[in-house]
């Protein structure tokens, strides 16, 4: 008989990694030339604050506002619930509700948090996860 013996770090490690892989995230970033607010959706903050940073897209709005400074994010398991989470922030088309968002960020949390279990059944993925 064969038997398999797990390093522990070795399976916490898979673990980690595994729970971060597909995460989401919706970030606001600033322009103190610009004096104006970006809010956008990726799954690399790093890389996307780098792509703002150094005119990956010449002609983009950010492009314009260099330097940009990352003031606040959001962590989501789930693409759709990140997305809804950006669009209900533009919707809103207001710099006062992004400021309070950025001093409050745990009010925020729960008014997408509510949001989202207000959403028909179907809304993003088949998970339970929350923001």
């Amino acid at each position: 008989m064969t038997s398999v013996v797990w390093d522990f770090s070795v399976f916490i490690l898979i673990l980690f990694e595994s729970r971060f892989l597909n995460m989401y995230f919706v970030y606001i970033i600033y322009s103190e030339k610009l004096n104006r607010f970006y809010t956008g959706t990726t799954d690399s903050i790093d890389k996307r604050i780098n792509e703002h940073n150094s005119s990956y897209y010449h002609n983009s709005y950010t492009s314009k506002g260099i330097p940009w400074v990352l003031k606040v994010h959001f962590t989501f398991e789930d693409n759709s619930h990140a997305y809804f989470a950006e669009k209900f922030i533009k919707r809103m088309k207001s710099k006062v509700f992004i400021q309070k968002i950025i001093k409050q960020p745990e009010l925020f949390t729960e008014i997408i948090r509510n949001a989202v279990r207000a959403q028909p059944r179907g809304f993003g993925a088949a998970s339970s996860t929350k923001p």
